[in-house]
């Protein structure tokens, strides 16, 4: 099985063409397991297959490295999109609108362009509505505004976190630094809080300077991340929601930095692709 290997700031995937390659047969969620391996295996954040869509020109099902499928994944999706472009394919839907390559993903058709240096991808509304972010138990809105007020405890502290729905759900929480934030202690504990059945995602942000974030992605399903891009928009969501930030916000995460801009509901992510190399795996 041929495979290529990208990355959206760090946040690295193995994409597989299923135009080109049979997948017939395969243990998806097994594959992600052994091909994810950064020891035994190829090494990634997820394992993410290009299929025809129902929908668009083309699907998109994202595998994580435990196993389990995502709904989409914003960096992944952007790298998918620069896969289509380099084996050749037409990258643009006759109707798509202002040129976009649109795909078929868990969360909906989403659109991804390039200007030749960046892409940006239109990663569909936000919500904030507990039952389609997947929440039991939801907690309450904060006065006067659409974000929901989740209170966590962590360490000796309590903190406000703001639950963001993007297709995928993920929980935001504010701190006075994120570089000393214990991550891999704080980020499991929230990822399997009750109120998320199915698990969440959760990013730690600090606000650095005007529209301007730092923070740092715990994903479900694979830990600590150089990027994730969902959860930038998600994160960028909840700095505007809570009056942190303006419609257009830049985040800086470990592996580098990507640009959020909100606009009547929805959101687009503004960052860099870069191609590792390609390969061969043969299915264990």
């Amino acid at each position: 099985m041929r495979f290529a290997k990208y990355h959206g700031i760090g946040n690295d995937f193995v994409l597989v063409n299923g135009f080109r390659e049979s997948l017939t047969g395969l243990d998806f969620g097994t594959l992600a397991s052994q091909i994810c391996n950064r020891h035994f295996g190829v090494g990634a954040d997820g394992l993410i297959f290009l299929t025809p869509g129902a929908q668009a020109p083309f699907a998109m099902r994202m595998f994580n490295p435990d196993g389990s499928e995502s709904e989409m994944c914003g960096n992944g999706l952007r790298c998918l999109a620069a896969m289509i472009q380099d084996e050749g394919f037409d990258l643009e839907a006759p109707d798509a609108p202002d040129s976009y390559c649109l795909i078929e993903t868990g969360a909906g058709v989403l659109g991804v362009r390039s200007d030749g240096r960046e892409w940006e991808t239109d990663l569909g509304p936000y919500v904030t509505d507990p039952e389609r972010i997947g929440m039991v138990n939801a907690p309450q809105r904060l006065p006067g505004s659409a974000a929901l007020n989740l209170e966590v405890h962590l360490g000796e502290t309590n903190f406000l976190a703001i639950p963001v729905g993007m297709g995928n759900p993920h929980l935001v929480v504010f701190v006075p630094e994120v570089a000393s934030v214990p991550i891999s202690e704080w980020g499991p504990t929230l990822e399997h809080l009750p109120h998320f059945p199915a698990r969440t995602n959760v990013h730690f942000a600090e606000l650095v300077g005007p529209n301007h974030l730092a923070m740092r992605p715990w994903e479900r399903g694979a830990g600590a991340t150089q990027a994730c891009g969902t959860g930038a928009v998600a994160t960028a969501v909840a700095a505007y929601l809570t009056e942190r930030t303006g419609p257009d916000v830049t985040l800086d995460l470990p592996g580098g930095r990507v640009h959020a801009r909100i606009h009547e509901g929805r959101v687009s992510l503004v960052g860099p692709v870069a191609f590792v190399f390609r390969g061969e795996w043969t299915p264990r």
